[in-house]
């Protein structure tokens, strides 16, 4: 026979020892990770391979009333947050008292792997050059026999084709500057008067951050050159075209030519 209390309609109040009151769940309790979560997709090339990582947190919360038979009695709940799955390791968590929760940690996100498909002499050839060609022509004095040519976009079309290559310049920089990449394939042969491209290569590897702060002034360059479209200034686009030039040459005199001696030396 049940035993009632008095009054069956005030809810005792609860333990707030709230771990003693978790039972068989009490080792449960805390805060569980692991940092080996590894995702296999398959690709055409061979499967690519990416890193995660799982966590797991089980806090108690207060103990909650609930009704059973006319009866009101506290109940402990465990409440979790799951961040992945699988198999985890845990990691010790303070005591967690009634009116304090952690916080849960910020994920983590698992570094990206970029596949460099093309070479440095790829992006030159196919974006770097023909973009800077196009910004060099497209403003000139020419003086013939007939008459000095002013040669200067006049239609927006014109003015947009412009702004497709400045843009593509600057933005190939990015591409350039992503350590590992090759400077050429294998076999390439070396250019009249130039390194080898494994030579070049070696060079680019032993300082790598110089390299980019040539590319990077290239990039300034472009910006200049990207400002000045936008405004439609001839004049500012033929001194970013002349930035330009000089940026390219003083990189490949640094890695491409760096033997070259000026006339008199």
């Amino acid at each position: 026979m049940y035993r009632y209390l008095a009054d069956i309609y005030t809810e005792p109040e609860p333990d707030t020892d709230t771990l003693a009151n978790l039972g068989p769940l009490t080792g449960l309790a805390g805060i569980w990770s692991r940092d080996a979560g590894e995702e296999v997709n398959p690709k055409p090339d061979g499967p690519e391979h990416q890193r995660f990582i799982e966590r797991y947190e089980l806090q108690p919360i207060d103990a909650q009333g609930r009704h059973s038979r006319g009866w009101r009695f506290p109940v402990v709940v465990l409440v979790g947050v799951i961040l992945g799955t699988g198999a985890c390791s845990r990691k010790d968590a303070p005591a967690v008292r009634a009116q304090a929760v952690a916080q849960s940690e910020p994920a983590v996100q698992p570094e990206r792997q970029f596949r460099l498909v093309a070479t440095i002499q790829d992006l030159m050839e196919g974006q770097i050059d023909p973009s800077a060609d196009a910004l060099w022509d497209s403003v000139a004095y020419i003086a013939t026999e007939a008459g000095i040519e002013d040669r200067r976009p006049h239609t927006d079309e014109q003015w947009r084709a412009l702004r497709r290559s400045a843009v593509t310049l600057i933005e190939t920089i990015n591409l350039l500057c992503m350590p590992g990449r090759r400077v050429a394939v294998a076999g390439t042969p070396a250019g009249f008067g130039e390194l080898s491209p494994a030579q070049i290569q070696r060079r680019i590897q032993a300082d790598h951050d110089r390299f980019a702060q040539f590319a990077r002034v290239l990039q300034e360059a472009g910006l200049k050159a990207l400002t000045a479209i936008d405004a439609k200034d001839a004049q500012a686009l033929m001194d970013a075209g002349g930035v330009i030039d000089e940026a390219c040459e003083a990189c490949h005199v640094a890695y491409w030519y760096p033997d070259q001696h000026s006339p008199g030396n």
